[in-house]
């Protein structure tokens, strides 16, 4: 059996923000991030539907919505 203090980690490496911060933040380093996420986010969500790599096909990993 592990222990908490033995789960492997990468030090040095940044924790990942939480999305509601970068979206209230006045830091423009944090404006930008949120900026790119969602244009990003955007171009991911138009792709067609029936693309592997579509926002669509994706989230159905998760079992919705059901494909026949």
């Amino acid at each position: 059996m592990r222990f908490p203090e033995e789960i492997p980690y990468v030090k040095g490496l940044s924790v990942r923000k939480e999305i509601s911060s970068l979206a209230n933040s006045d830091d423009p380093k944090e404006r930008k991030q949120w900026t790119l996420f969602v244009l990003g986010l955007e171009r991911f969500k138009s792709m067609p539907v029936d693309d592997k790599l579509s926002y669509f096909q994706i989230a159905g990993v998760h079992g919705y919505p059901e494909a026949a």
